[in-house]
């Protein structure tokens, strides 16, 4: 009992050491918006998709500041749902992907990008649906 007495306060001595990030300060920290976030998806859908040139209904997303879930820092995330072919020719429906940016380049795809997407605002993005 002890034990955990002394564990519990040494956790909560501990998390008053750590500086609370104010949102303002967070979102700062992202730097400036990626200009061609648009092309530089276009660009990774070859490698992303099965068969990039069957994309449809394709929707995208204003690139909004988030916390990258691997590094732990502020940045921007696009959101991105399309319907593509898979491996066996079929359509699998409107899938949705996280692209996260940092210093202007995508840096990697979310794993969850719900947690960055739900409730965003798209648009079409008939770009994507014209891969040559």
């Amino acid at each position: 009992m002890t034990r955990r007495i002394a564990l519990i306060a040494l956790m909560l001595a501990l998390a008053a050491c750590t500086k609370e990030v104010k949102p303002e300060e967070a979102i700062s920290s992202v730097g400036p918006m990626p200009l061609d976030y648009k092309a530089q998806i276009i660009a990774n859908a070859k490698s992303n998709y099965f068969d990039p040139y069957s994309i449809r209904s394709a929707e995208i997303s204003k690139p909004v500041p988030a916390k990258n879930e691997l590094y732990g820092k502020y940045a921007w995330v696009v959101c991105v749902k399309a319907n593509a072919k898979n491996r066996f020719g079929a359509y699998v429906g409107q899938q949705l992907d996280g692209y996260v940016f940092q210093n202007g380049k995508i840096t990697q795809k979310s794993g969850h990008p719900e947690t960055y997407c739900d409730g965003k605002p798209f648009e079409a993005f008939p770009e994507l649906e014209s891969i040559k």
